[in-house]
């Protein structure tokens, strides 16, 4: 029975013993992490990041999907501090996300 080529991923993996390209330091670690973010004094968490990341300078590499995602869940983090600010509300923004 005859097969087609593979199938490619809709994802890019980073190979376990690629070194940081930020610092090079040391290999980079795959994992699921919550990340940090902050804006104009505000913070959050995105929680659940899948990727590869440097333990040493923190650095994080993610597939395209897992990027769009945080950098979606950062728009909408950053717009809502915007609107709080122009409607006089300060230190309720972590609330939002």
């Amino acid at each position: 029975m005859a097969q087609g080529p593979p199938q490619k991923a809709s994802y890019s993996v980073t190979p376990t013993n690629m070194k940081c390209p930020v610092c090079g330091a040391t290999e980079l670690t795959h994992d699921t992490r919550d990340l940090s973010y902050a804006y104009k004094g505000e913070t959050t968490v995105i929680s659940a990041v899948r990727g590869d990341f440097c333990r040493v300078c923190s650095e994080s590499i993610l597939d395209s999907v897992e990027s769009d995602r945080v950098m979606q869940r950062m728009r909408t983090f950053s717009t809502q501090i915007d609107t709080a600010a122009d409607v006089g509300v300060s230190g309720q923004a972590g609330k939002f996300v």
